[in-house]
């Protein structure tokens, strides 16, 4: 596994290469919506002693289906699904790391 940075840089990345929208305006929302979204479950995380940096990563991936094609239909279901092949292949995850992301993101 890659240390905690490189893993929610790894991530930001990724989310970074599907933010390819119409105008900078709403690329802007969209990365400071989503960094947000991180920002906040990562606090949230800790302040209930749990994993901040899976916390952060999900945060970061859980709108992505929208942020790639545009539909806001089923958010939860579709960002999941989407996500699920990607943390796998990344291989920077343990399974219980991409269950606890999946979940997270579905719900």
């Amino acid at each position: 596994m890659n240390s905690s940075k490189n893993r929610l840089e790894s991530i930001r990345v990724l989310v970074n290469e599907i933010l390819n929208l119409d105008s900078l305006v709403n690329r802007q929302e969209a990365y400071a919506q989503l960094n947000g979204v991180s920002s906040f479950a990562s606090m949230l995380a800790m302040k209930r002693g749990l994993e901040t940096e899976i916390a952060a990563i999900t945060g970061l991936l859980h709108n992505y289906y929208f942020y790639k094609t545009g539909i806001s239909y089923f958010p939860g279901i579709n960002s999941a699904e989407t996500v699920r092949p990607i943390i796998r292949d990344l291989n920077i995850f343990s399974k219980d790391e991409q269950l606890t992301i999946l979940h997270a993101i579905f719900y």
